[in-house]
Parts: structure tokens; sequence; C-alpha cells
């Protein structure tokens, strides 16, 4: 967008917006050892007959998007010429990276990794007018930005084996810990991955 009036010589506003996004759902890699098993058609025994085990992630997703704005404003002096006014400028440049796991690990119990991370990438004052302030921007991108915020977590989410019993099968209930990060396993603290 581009304005100009008596007091203003010029205003120019650009914005640049635009994300990549990759998922991939990889084909169920199941391992049930006894599933087909003639000696397990005991009620009693569904329990040991329904151990799974599936080696393939159910879902990987990788998102970024960047969301750039420049704007630059030239107002004009008393005498209506741009003499001794320097022009102003407004300039922002975000980057926002995520990236899930999800994992059917088996037929009752789920994993969901989730991680976020957003990011500044700077740029120098004024006009982008040389190679060197173009390298600058090129080179912060190309390292994703300056991260000011990470966050990351782990859900687990098992299905007790309450209804593969015959004396309790009316029961169906799930667990799922309240609050469980990755720091907590590998005892970083939180946000120490920036």
């Amino acid at each position: 967008m581009t304005q100009t009036n008596a007091q203003l010589q010029g205003y120019n506003f650009k914005t640049n917006k635009g994300n990549v996004t990759y998922s991939f759902q990889p084909k169920e890699l199941k391992i049930a050892p006894f599933e087909k098993s003639e000696g397990m058609k005991s009620p009693y025994l569904k329990l040991i007959k329904d151990i799974n085990l599936n080696l393939s992630p159910t879902l990987l997703l990788a998102r970024m998007d960047v969301d750039r704005r420049f704007t630059r404003s030239q107002y004009r002096n008393d005498q209506l010429s741009t003499a001794g006014v320097d022009p102003l400028f407004q300039k922002s440049f975000f980057m926002n990276r995520s990236f899930n796991i999800n994992w059917d690990l088996s037929s009752s119990l789920r994993v969901d990794l989730a991680a976020s991370a957003a990011a500044v990438v700077d740029e120098p004052e004024g006009d982008l007018d040389s190679q060197a302030k173009i390298d600058s921007v090129r080179a912060n991108f190309l390292r994703f930005g300056r991260t000011t915020n990470y966050n990351h977590s782990a859900t687990v989410n098992y299905t007790l084996p309450f209804a593969k019993l015959p004396l309790t099968d009316w029961i169906q209930t799930d667990y799922r810990p309240q609050h469980l990060y990755l720091a907590d396993w590998f005892h970083w603290p939180a946000g120490h991955l920036g």
C-alpha cells in the first residue's frame, strides 16, 4: 500500500506471509504375537491375546509460518520538503515453527509429542539498501531467527485393560498424567532448547 499527502511524501506498507506444512502418516506396522493363537480362546486369556505393539508413528507433522511487515513513512518539513527529516520505519519479521508426533504404540497406549518455537528474524535499521543488510536478514532467516518462546510437551493416554477381563469388562478407564513435559524426562529446564 502506498500513500502521499501534504505532510507525507511517501508511506509504503508491505506485508508478506507464507507457510510450509509437512504431514506424513506411515502405514501401521503392528506386531500382535498372540492374535491368531488357537490356544487362547478363553475370555480369561484375552488380556494376553490382545498384546500388540505398533512400530510406526501414526502421524508426523511439521509446520513453519512466516509473517513479515515493513512500513516506511517519509514526512515533509514545514517547507514541504524532506530536508532534515529522516524516514520512520516499523518492521516485524516473525517465524513460528511447530512439530508434532502422534504415536499409537498399541491399541491401548497413545503418546503425543508436541514442540513449538516462536522466533523473530532481526533486521538492520532503515532501508535494506545494501548487500550487507540483505545478507544479514538472509543469514538470520536461515538460522530460523532468534527464538523468543519455546514450548514442548508430551501427553500419554493409557486405556486400562479392565474391558479385557470377564469380571470387569463393563468398566472402561483411561489414564492420562496431568502434567508431563519432556523437560521432566531429560532433566532440562523448560525453554532451554530455544
